[in-house]
C-alpha cells in the first residue's frame, strides 16, 4: 500500500476551514534511533503481492467465487493471529514480573483490538466472523535484548514468519502484523502504509501473512473536518483491506458509489469500497465482486483451518 498523495491536501483543507494561513518555521531533522511513525493515507501496490506461488494459489473459474452467503450460508470464521510490532513491545517483553508483563501485554493487546474490530463489519455480510482472538509481540527481544526494529515491510512480514517457523500456525488462517512504524519498500518508499505477501495468500501456510500500520498508538487517526473525519478507522481498514487481498480480493473489483449511504452515515468522505486503493475514499463494505471473492476463497481454504 501507498500513502495517498491527497494528504497534503486534507491538511491544506483543515487549515482553510479554521482561518489558519501561518507557515511554520523549518526545524531541524528529528535524531532518532528507529523507523518514524505512520500512517496518513494508503494507495496499494498490488504487483508486489503477485508471483508465480501466489498466481498459482489464487483459486480460478466458478470456485473462485461464492455467492452462497446470500442464501443463509453458514458462517465460516477467518482466524486471525495478530502480531504486535510496537515502541514498547521491548519493554513490555522485558518486564521481569510475569504478572506485570501479562499485564501489559493484555493492556496493549486490548487497545490494538478496539482499533480493529471495525472492520468485522466489512466481512459479517459474507457470514464471514473476522475473528480477532490472538495476540502476542513481534520478536521484541533477541538474546534478551530489543530487537533492531525495521520499517521494511517485506522485512517485518519475513520476522513473522520466522516467529512461526516459516508458516502460519495451526489453527490459524491468516497472520496479520501491526506496526507504528511508517513502513516502506524498496524502491517505493514511505508512501506504503500496508502489504500482503500474496493475493489469495490464504491458501498457502507460508503466504497467508500482511502487514499494516496503525494510526491509534500514534494519535494519527481521524481527522475531523468540518461534519466529516478522513481516515476514520484507518487501522481498521488496513487491516480489514490487506487482510481482503489474502483473501483474493483485488483492486480492480471495487466499486466508487454504491458505498456512498455506508459513507455518509459513518462520518466519512467515502464512497468507494474496502478494496480501492485511496483511503480518502475508502469505506468499509466490498463490492459485490469481491464479495463473492472472499467468499468463496473463505469456503475453499478458511473452512479448512476450522
Amino acid at each position: 500500500m501507498t500513502r495517498s498523495r491527497l494528504v497534503p491536501l486534507v491538511a491544506l483543507v483543515a487549515a482553510a476551514l479554521a482561518g489558519s494561513a501561518a507557515v511554520a518555521a523549518p526545524s531541524p531533522a528529528p535524531v532518532s534511533v528507529e523507523p518514524a511513525p505512520g500512517p496518513h493515507g494508503i494507495i496499494d501496490v498490488e504487483h508486489l503481492m503477485e508471483d508465480v506461488d501466489c498466481d498459482n494459489a489464487q483459486l480460478t473459474g466458478p470456485a473462485a467465487t461464492s455467492t452462497n452467503h446470500l442464501t443463509g450460508a453458514e458462517p465460516i470464521s477467518l482466524d486471525v493471529l495478530v502480531l504486535v510490532d510496537v515502541a514498547q513491545g521491548a519493554r513490555i517483553a522485558a518486564t521481569r514480573n510475569p504478572k506485570q508483563r501479562a499485564a501489559a501485554e493484555r493492556a496493549l493487546f486490548d487497545t490494538v483490538k478496539k482499533s480493529l474490530v471495525v472492520g468485522r463489519d466489512s466481512y459479517e455480510p459474507l457470514a464471514i466472523d473476522l475473528a480477532y482472538d490472538r495476540f502476542a509481540l513481534l520478536q521484541p527481544l533477541v538474546g534478551g535484548k530489543p530487537r533492531e526494529r525495521t520499517d521494511n515491510a517485506e522485512e517485518i512480514i519475513a520476522l513473522a514468519k520466522q516467529q512461526y517457523g516459516g508458516a502460519r500456525p495451526a489453527g490459524i488462517d491468516v497472520v496479520y502484523v501491526v506496526t507504528d512504524i511508517d513502513i516502506q519498500v524498496p524502491g517505493i518508499g514511505n508512501a506504503v502504509a500496508g502489504l500482503a505477501d500474496c493475493i489469495g495468500g490464504v491458501a498457502l501456510p507460508d503466504r497467508a501473512f500482511a502487514v499494516g500500520e496503525t494510526g491509534v498508538l500514534t494519535g494519527d487517526e481521524g481527522i475531523a473536518i468540518g461534519p466529516v473525519a478522513f481516515y476514520k478507522d484507518l487501522t481498521a481498514k488496513i487491516a480489514a483491506h490487506e487482510i481482503g487481498h489474502l483473501m483474493g480480493g483485488h483492486h480492480h473489483y471495487q466499486e466508487c458509489g454504491t458505498a456512498a449511504p455506508t459513507a455518509a452515515g459513518r462520518g466519512e468522505p467515502g464512497p468507494c469500497t474496502l478494496m480501492t486503493n485511496a483511503v480518502d475514499f475508502q469505506t468499509l463494505p466490498f463490492s459485490t465482486v469481491n464479495s463473492v471473492v472472499v467468499r468463496g476463497h473463505a469456503e475453499a481454504w478458511a473452512a479448512q483451518n476450522d
